[in-house]
């Protein structure tokens, strides 16, 4: 089983996935795999008692305008068909720290009453945009998801197909903050184990 009863607590936790559906995930299987990822994450812990998920994705830019932050709802209190993720696709620009604080505001409104709220960031790598990126953008990121967590949402990184370095997750994230995968299909294993960490600590 990819997620098992040990998972089960009598605290009431939340768990979100946000989906990078930048262009770059369009190479090769990032986004199929990502999205599989995300289907199965889903089905292994929705069931669970005191467990509830969400899963969001986000891309910017799709206009061709700056900053033009799209997010876009796929299962939630409001969207119950898990189906929906079948449309996750690579489209544009990639706003990560924007991205992460838009979701965990409605993360947050959605689950005030759980004990954790914890989101979990499913890229292929740092964030892109135009005038947006670079050191800086990363910098923004970490201050973003540490002050979530001020607010109650715990953020972490994984990162697809040797996202990025363990020096640029740390500068994104935080120390053990996240995890970065070499094959997403092959690593179903790592990454539970990761989230089970996560949830049960």
């Amino acid at each position: 089983m990819l997620f098992r009863s040990d998972m089960i607590s009598s605290k009431k936790i939340a768990i979100c996935l946000l989906v990078d559906e930048s262009g770059s995930m369009g190479a090769g299987t990032r986004v199929y795999d990502a999205r599989n990822v995300a289907i199965v994450m889903a089905e292994g812990l929705r069931g669970m008692d005191g467990m509830n998920v969400s899963i969001y994705g986000h891309s910017a830019e799709e206009s061709g305008k700056y900053p033009n932050l799209t997010l876009r709802e796929y299962y939630s209190p409001r969207q119950n068909n898990l189906a929906c993720c079948m449309e996750i696709s690579a489209r544009s620009q990639n706003h990560d720290s924007y991205a992460i604080l838009h979701t965990a505001n409605i993360f947050n409104r959605d689950y005030f009453e759980y004990d954790r709220k914890i989101l979990f960031v499913i890229s292929d790598g740092e964030p892109a945009g135009s005038s947006y990126g670079g050191a800086s953008a990363r910098r923004h990121m970490l201050a973003v998801s540490e002050a979530c967590a001020k607010k109650g949402v715990e953020v972490y990184g994984i990162g697809i197909d040797n996202a990025f370095s363990e020096a640029m997750g740390k500068s994104m994230y935080g120390e053990n903050k996240f995890v970065v995968l070499k094959d997403v299909r092959g690593s179903l294993g790592i990454m539970s184990r990761f989230v089970r960490q996560i949830a049960m600590k």
